[in-house]
């Protein structure tokens, strides 16, 4: 036998050891419990897939890609690592998801109209999620009334319409703002005082690291307790760094 053959057999030998362990890390995981299981049925998503990413880190992450069935329904057992902030992406349109090792994870809607149809059952974390995203969904409809009654009105109505907008829009904004507040106290050291915390009313964030320092040290404090070495704390706290350092050299707001 040539070296050439020995090598090769040498090769082959441990590319089939890498895929045995593999195979046995997977079934250890599977057989352990660290996984979550997502499973549910999309109006109009016959024969079509939905993509789950992580986006805990810098950059999102594809996890999975689930297929949907002729009649819309999909299920898939997920491998839990650790506590993460997923995407669960239907064409453009997507939810956010924070599961849990052994959730049973029910999700149904629409495909065409994911993020504003889906229910979600069997993931305490992901729950709360799907909260904030009704509140933005309500906002956003109740913004979109007050834009088609000024588009509606007549040019002398509007100037009127206009300053009563604006104190809509601020009443909304300090109503939301106070919610999110004690949402973020009641959840402390939970990775969903994160998209809280980054909760926008049209494209204006709620919470500014220079008025609301305090808010943002304390969702800080929480995952430090919880979750230190989670890539979304690691992340948040790189943030926080940051902040830190811009102040000694920006006026405060």
């Amino acid at each position: 036998m040539n070296n050439k053959t020995q090598k090769k057999n040498k090769l082959i030998f441990f590319v089939g050891l890498a895929v045995v362990v593999i195979a046995l890390v997977l079934f250890l995981l599977l057989r352990g419990g660290k996984t979550y299981t997502l499973k549910g049925k999309l109006k109009g998503g016959e024969n079509k897939y939905l993509v789950l990413l992580d986006i805990s880190g810098e950059n999102p992450k594809t996890v999975d890609t689930i297929y949907l069935s002729s009649n819309g329904r999909f299920s898939k057992k997920e491998i839990f690592t650790e506590p993460s902030l997923l995407i669960l992406q239907a064409d453009k349109d997507f939810i956010m998801l924070c599961p849990a090792k052994k959730e049973k994870i029910k999700i149904k809607g629409e495909f065409n109209n994911f993020s504003s149809t889906y229910q979600i059952k069997g993931s305490t974390e992901s729950e709360k999620l799907h909260l904030l995203a009704e509140r933005q969904i309500a906002i956003g409809n109740l913004l979109k009334e007050i834009q088609t009654q000024y588009d509606n009105a007549s040019e002398d109505q509007k100037p009127m319409l206009i300053k009563e907008f604006r104190l809509r829009f601020k009443k909304i904004a300090q109503e939301e703002y106070v919610f999110l507040k004690k949402f973020i106290s009641e959840n402390i050291g939970s990775l969903v005082t994160l998209p809280a915390l980054y909760s926008e009313v049209v494209d204006q964030p709620l919470f500014n690291p220079y008025e609301d320092e305090k808010v943002y040290k304390q969702v800080l404090q929480g995952l430090e307790k919880t979750l230190p070495n989670n890539p979304n704390t690691i992340k948040f706290r790189k943030f926080m760094e940051d902040f830190e350092q811009s102040k000694k050299t920006t006026p405060a707001q």
